[in-house]
Protein backbone atom coordinates (compact mmCIF):
# COMPACT_ATOMS: atom_id res chain seq x y z
CA UNK A 1 0.00 0.00 0.00
CA UNK A 2 1.58 3.73 -0.96
CA UNK A 3 1.59 5.94 1.81
CA UNK A 4 1.41 9.70 0.76
CA UNK A 5 2.23 12.77 2.38
CA UNK A 6 1.37 15.57 -0.20
CA UNK A 7 1.88 18.92 1.31
CA UNK A 8 0.26 22.31 -0.51
CA UNK A 9 2.09 25.08 0.67
CA UNK A 10 0.01 28.34 1.95
CA UNK A 11 1.27 31.82 2.44
CA UNK A 12 -2.39 33.57 3.23
CA UNK A 13 -5.80 32.91 4.15
CA UNK A 14 -6.22 33.12 0.60
CA UNK A 15 -3.78 30.12 -0.18
CA UNK A 16 -5.04 27.76 2.30
CA UNK A 17 -8.26 27.91 1.81
CA UNK A 18 -7.38 26.72 -1.78
CA UNK A 19 -5.65 23.78 -0.23
CA UNK A 20 -7.22 20.55 -1.65
CA UNK A 21 -9.02 18.36 0.76
CA UNK A 22 -6.34 15.66 -0.49
CA UNK A 23 -3.41 17.32 0.11
CA UNK A 24 -1.69 18.51 3.61
CA UNK A 25 -1.43 22.39 4.39
CA UNK A 26 2.60 23.31 4.54
CA UNK A 27 2.06 27.06 6.92
CA UNK A 28 4.47 29.48 4.83
CA UNK A 29 2.72 32.67 6.17
CA UNK A 30 5.71 34.56 8.27
CA UNK A 31 7.67 33.76 4.44
CA UNK A 32 10.78 34.69 6.90
CA UNK A 33 12.71 34.06 3.52
CA UNK A 34 10.52 35.11 0.38
CA UNK A 35 13.80 35.26 -1.19
CA UNK A 36 13.77 31.47 -1.60
CA UNK A 37 9.75 31.00 -2.58
CA UNK A 38 8.90 27.89 -2.25
CA UNK A 39 12.33 26.16 -1.48
CA UNK A 40 12.44 27.76 1.66
CA UNK A 41 9.32 26.08 3.23
CA UNK A 42 10.14 22.59 1.65
CA UNK A 43 14.13 22.94 3.17
CA UNK A 44 12.89 23.15 6.68
CA UNK A 45 10.24 20.37 6.55
CA UNK A 46 13.34 17.82 5.70
CA UNK A 47 15.52 19.68 8.02
CA UNK A 48 13.29 18.88 10.87
CA UNK A 49 11.20 15.80 9.98
CA UNK A 50 12.44 12.35 9.48
CA UNK A 51 12.04 10.88 5.95
CA UNK A 52 10.87 7.56 5.82
CA UNK A 53 11.66 5.97 2.10
CA UNK A 54 8.33 4.22 1.78
CA UNK A 55 6.50 7.07 2.11
CA UNK A 56 5.13 9.53 -1.26
CA UNK A 57 6.17 12.50 -0.41
CA UNK A 58 5.21 16.10 -2.30
CA UNK A 59 5.43 20.19 -1.54
CA UNK A 60 3.16 21.72 -4.34
CA UNK A 61 3.19 25.39 -4.71
CA UNK A 62 -0.41 27.26 -4.99
CA UNK A 63 -0.81 27.28 -8.64
CA UNK A 64 0.06 23.42 -8.69
CA UNK A 65 -3.57 22.74 -10.44
CA UNK A 66 -3.25 25.80 -12.44
CA UNK A 67 -0.27 24.93 -13.98
CA UNK A 68 -0.60 21.62 -14.40
CA UNK A 69 -4.79 20.75 -15.10
CA UNK A 70 -3.91 18.06 -12.25
CA UNK A 71 -6.23 17.98 -9.28
CA UNK A 72 -5.41 16.44 -6.07
CA UNK A 73 -7.68 13.77 -6.12
CA UNK A 74 -5.93 12.72 -10.14
CA UNK A 75 -3.08 12.73 -8.22
CA UNK A 76 -3.30 10.62 -5.53
CA UNK A 77 -5.46 8.44 -7.90
CA UNK A 78 -1.90 7.87 -9.52
CA UNK A 79 0.27 7.47 -6.63
CA UNK A 80 -2.39 4.75 -5.66
CA UNK A 81 -2.30 3.16 -8.95
CA UNK A 82 1.22 3.51 -10.08
CA UNK A 83 3.11 4.33 -7.43
CA UNK A 84 4.24 0.05 -6.45
CA UNK A 85 6.64 0.30 -9.91
CA UNK A 86 7.93 3.58 -9.52
CA UNK A 87 10.45 5.91 -7.35
CA UNK A 88 9.22 9.26 -8.62
CA UNK A 89 6.64 10.55 -10.57
CA UNK A 90 7.15 13.74 -12.63
CA UNK A 91 3.82 15.92 -13.20
CA UNK A 92 5.49 18.79 -14.75
CA UNK A 93 4.13 22.24 -16.45
CA UNK A 94 5.66 23.28 -19.64
CA UNK A 95 6.22 20.13 -21.69
CA UNK A 96 6.70 21.11 -24.56
CA UNK A 97 9.78 23.21 -23.24
CA UNK A 98 11.09 20.27 -21.88
CA UNK A 99 10.91 18.53 -25.34
CA UNK A 100 12.11 21.86 -26.77
CA UNK A 101 15.89 22.62 -25.56
CA UNK A 102 18.64 20.39 -24.83
CA UNK A 103 17.91 20.46 -20.72
CA UNK A 104 16.08 22.99 -18.15
CA UNK A 105 19.36 24.86 -17.30
CA UNK A 106 19.32 25.77 -20.98
CA UNK A 107 15.65 26.27 -20.96
CA UNK A 108 16.16 28.60 -18.02
CA UNK A 109 19.17 30.65 -20.27
CA UNK A 110 16.36 31.55 -22.54
CA UNK A 111 14.47 32.68 -19.74
CA UNK A 112 17.13 33.95 -17.73
CA UNK A 113 20.52 34.92 -19.46
CA UNK A 114 23.76 33.73 -16.96
CA UNK A 115 22.07 31.29 -15.34
CA UNK A 116 24.10 28.56 -17.32
CA UNK A 117 27.29 29.91 -16.07
CA UNK A 118 25.91 30.61 -12.79
CA UNK A 119 25.01 27.17 -12.33
CA UNK A 120 28.10 25.44 -13.58
CA UNK A 121 29.81 28.20 -10.57
CA UNK A 122 27.35 25.74 -8.38
CA UNK A 123 28.04 22.69 -9.59
CA UNK A 124 31.85 23.19 -9.71
CA UNK A 125 32.23 23.90 -6.74
CA UNK A 126 30.15 20.38 -5.23
CA UNK A 127 32.29 19.08 -7.74
CA UNK A 128 30.14 17.51 -9.84
CA UNK A 129 31.27 17.16 -13.25
CA UNK A 130 28.35 17.69 -15.21
CA UNK A 131 28.61 19.87 -18.33
CA UNK A 132 25.61 21.58 -19.06
CA UNK A 133 26.58 22.25 -22.51
CA UNK A 134 26.47 18.65 -23.65
CA UNK A 135 23.94 17.87 -20.72
CA UNK A 136 20.40 15.88 -22.10
CA UNK A 137 17.29 15.56 -20.00
CA UNK A 138 13.62 14.70 -21.42
CA UNK A 139 10.27 14.87 -20.11
CA UNK A 140 11.31 11.55 -18.51
CA UNK A 141 14.24 12.60 -16.04
CA UNK A 142 13.59 16.43 -15.49
CA UNK A 143 10.78 18.78 -14.60
CA UNK A 144 9.51 22.22 -13.19
CA UNK A 145 8.24 24.02 -10.24
CA UNK A 146 9.34 21.28 -7.98
CA UNK A 147 6.03 19.31 -9.08
CA UNK A 148 8.35 16.11 -8.31
CA UNK A 149 6.49 13.33 -6.35
CA UNK A 150 8.92 10.91 -4.42
CA UNK A 151 9.51 8.30 -1.96
CA UNK A 152 11.97 9.53 0.27
CA UNK A 153 15.17 8.52 -1.11
CA UNK A 154 14.84 11.45 -3.77
CA UNK A 155 13.60 13.50 -0.83
CA UNK A 156 16.98 12.54 1.33
CA UNK A 157 19.41 13.37 -2.38
CA UNK A 158 17.55 16.45 -2.64
CA UNK A 159 18.11 17.69 0.78
CA UNK A 160 21.98 16.49 1.00
CA UNK A 161 22.16 19.01 -2.81
CA UNK A 162 20.33 21.87 -1.71
CA UNK A 163 22.07 22.04 1.43
CA UNK A 164 25.07 22.93 -0.39
CA UNK A 165 23.47 24.87 -2.48
CA UNK A 166 21.48 27.24 0.20
CA UNK A 167 24.77 27.39 2.19
CA UNK A 168 26.48 28.51 -1.52
CA UNK A 169 24.29 31.01 -2.45
CA UNK A 170 24.28 32.68 1.15
CA UNK A 171 27.68 33.01 1.09
CA UNK A 172 29.00 34.40 -2.78
CA UNK A 173 27.71 37.84 -3.67
CA UNK A 174 27.21 35.84 -7.55
CA UNK A 175 24.37 33.99 -6.20
CA UNK A 176 22.71 37.37 -5.70
CA UNK A 177 22.22 38.38 -8.77
CA UNK A 178 18.88 39.72 -9.83
CA UNK A 179 16.91 38.42 -13.05
CA UNK A 180 12.94 39.18 -14.41
CA UNK A 181 10.20 36.70 -14.04
CA UNK A 182 8.43 35.87 -17.19
CA UNK A 183 6.27 38.77 -18.84
CA UNK A 184 5.27 40.05 -15.35
CA UNK A 185 8.74 42.01 -15.02
CA UNK A 186 9.07 40.82 -11.58
CA UNK A 187 12.33 41.08 -9.75
CA UNK A 188 13.65 38.13 -8.69
CA UNK A 189 16.89 36.28 -7.26
CA UNK A 190 18.37 34.21 -9.99
CA UNK A 191 19.11 31.60 -7.27
CA UNK A 192 15.13 30.78 -7.43
CA UNK A 193 15.44 29.27 -10.76
CA UNK A 194 18.36 27.35 -10.13
CA UNK A 195 16.88 25.22 -6.94
CA UNK A 196 13.61 24.97 -9.27
CA UNK A 197 15.80 22.48 -11.36
CA UNK A 198 17.51 20.69 -8.60
CA UNK A 199 15.29 17.93 -9.79
CA UNK A 200 17.24 17.73 -13.16
CA UNK A 201 20.52 17.17 -11.64
CA UNK A 202 19.26 15.17 -8.78
CA UNK A 203 17.23 12.56 -11.08
CA UNK A 204 20.42 12.29 -13.52
CA UNK A 205 22.98 11.17 -10.76
CA UNK A 206 21.60 7.92 -9.26
CA UNK A 207 19.12 5.29 -11.00
CA UNK A 208 15.18 5.85 -9.89
CA UNK A 209 12.05 4.40 -11.10
CA UNK A 210 10.33 7.18 -12.96
CA UNK A 211 6.77 7.88 -14.44
CA UNK A 212 5.81 11.02 -16.57
CA UNK A 213 2.35 12.06 -16.35
CA UNK A 214 2.53 12.45 -20.56
CA UNK A 215 0.29 15.79 -21.22
CA UNK A 216 2.01 16.26 -24.64
CA UNK A 217 -0.75 15.90 -26.53
CA UNK A 218 -3.63 17.57 -23.79
CA UNK A 219 -2.36 20.15 -22.79
CA UNK A 220 -1.40 23.53 -24.77
CA UNK A 221 1.56 25.02 -26.58
CA UNK A 222 3.41 28.31 -24.80
CA UNK A 223 2.00 30.49 -28.02
CA UNK A 224 5.13 32.98 -26.63
CA UNK A 225 7.37 30.66 -27.64
CA UNK A 226 6.38 28.28 -30.47
CA UNK A 227 3.92 28.22 -32.98
CA UNK A 228 0.56 26.66 -31.86
CA UNK A 229 -0.41 24.38 -34.29
CA UNK A 230 -0.53 20.09 -35.03
CA UNK A 231 2.92 20.72 -36.79
CA UNK A 232 4.58 21.77 -34.44
CA UNK A 233 3.30 19.43 -31.55
CA UNK A 234 4.70 16.46 -33.43
CA UNK A 235 7.75 17.94 -33.70
CA UNK A 236 8.39 18.69 -30.11
CA UNK A 237 6.96 15.38 -29.24
CA UNK A 238 9.44 13.65 -31.41
CA UNK A 239 12.17 15.92 -29.89
CA UNK A 240 11.51 14.21 -26.29
CA UNK A 241 11.65 11.40 -27.83
CA UNK A 242 15.05 11.53 -29.21
CA UNK A 243 16.41 12.82 -26.46
CA UNK A 244 14.91 10.01 -24.45
CA UNK A 245 16.40 7.31 -27.41
CA UNK A 246 19.90 9.53 -26.38
CA UNK A 247 19.79 8.99 -22.95
CA UNK A 248 18.76 4.88 -23.26
CA UNK A 249 21.39 4.37 -25.75
CA UNK A 250 24.25 6.51 -25.48
CA UNK A 251 23.75 6.77 -30.01
CA UNK A 252 24.66 9.48 -31.35
CA UNK A 253 22.43 9.22 -34.60
CA UNK A 254 19.19 10.05 -31.97
CA UNK A 255 20.79 12.59 -30.64
CA UNK A 256 21.48 14.24 -34.16
CA UNK A 257 18.15 13.93 -35.27
CA UNK A 258 17.07 15.46 -31.77
CA UNK A 259 19.10 18.53 -33.59
CA UNK A 260 17.55 18.33 -36.88
CA UNK A 261 14.26 18.13 -35.56
CA UNK A 262 14.59 21.14 -33.67
CA UNK A 263 15.88 22.93 -36.46
CA UNK A 264 12.30 22.82 -37.75
CA UNK A 265 10.44 23.82 -34.91
CA UNK A 266 10.08 27.98 -34.31
CA UNK A 267 11.28 29.27 -31.19
CA UNK A 268 10.41 32.53 -30.77
CA UNK A 269 12.20 35.68 -29.79
CA UNK A 270 11.83 36.99 -26.18
CA UNK A 271 10.37 40.44 -25.84
CA UNK A 272 8.96 41.76 -22.71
Amino acid sequence: MNKIQIYQIYYDDLSRNQVEKEFIGLDNTSNQRSDWYEFWPILNFLRKNKIENDIWYGFLSPKFRVKTGVSAKLLTNIIKDHGNRADVIIISPGWDQLAYFKNTFEQAEYWHPGIEELTSVFLEKVKLNINLKEFITDSSNSGFSNYIIAKGKYWQNWLNLSEHFFYIAENNEQFKIITTYGSENELVPMKTFIQERLSSIILNLEEYKIITYDQSTSMPIFEKMFENNIETRKLLITCDLMKKYYRMSNDNKYLDMYWEVRSKIKLKKLTN
